[in-house]
């Protein structure tokens, strides 16, 4: 899991892709997925 984690920080366009891919099969809701993308970060 953590190497999954660090691959997709790594490459957030493969992130992005992996989401976008969930919400056209339906497993994410298209809500969930902007949430997902909106939501504040907080940096350290």
């Amino acid at each position: 899991p953590q190497e999954a984690r660090n691959m997709l920080l790594q490459n957030p366009q493969l992130a992005y892709a992996l989401l976008q891919a969930q919400v056209v099969m339906r497993i994410v809701d298209p809500e969930i997925a902007l949430k997902i993308l909106h939501r504040q970060t907080s940096v350290p």
